[in-house]
């Protein structure tokens, strides 16, 4: 099984995680949205908060990322929807909006992408090997 992976993070680093997908499997549709067609919209945004949930409740990893002076708003509710899939999350950087969650058993702060990209492809590796082995 591949990972799935769904971020989180202010639109502006939409960007970012475009071009990370070449190293993971991204399944976030909204980093291919324009922010402002996502704000003058409210019917494509009521669809798309729909989506949005069911991708963050099927995924296997999800990513938190956050700078200073930034707001999580709407990210915590994709925080929720991951977790009550099952998922693991990894925080990176400055998110205090998550206040005592962050001490949830699949929450893991990090220090940076690349070391969550590390410990996502562990993963992948081992679960191709557990299957091999069965």
């Amino acid at each position: 099984m591949d990972a799935k992976v769904y971020v989180i993070s202010k639109i502006k680093y939409a960007e970012m995680w475009r071009e990370l997908r070449d190293k993971v499997n991204i399944i976030s549709s909204w980093i291919d949205i324009e922010n402002d067609t996502l704000i003058s919209n409210p019917d494509l945004l009521t669809k798309m908060w729909s989506t949005f949930i069911e991708e963050a409740s099927t995924c296997t990893h999800a990513i938190i990322y956050g700078e200073s002076e930034e707001q999580l708003k709407g990210g915590l509710v994709e925080l929720g929807a991951a977790l009550a899939g099952g998922a693991t999350v990894y925080v990176i950087g400055y998110v205090p909006e998550l206040r005592t969650v962050q001490f949830h058993p699949r929450i893991h702060l990090e220090s940076s992408i690349s070391e969550v990209l590390k410990k996502i492809q562990t993963y992948h590796e081992e679960r191709i090997e557990s299957t091999e082995n069965h």
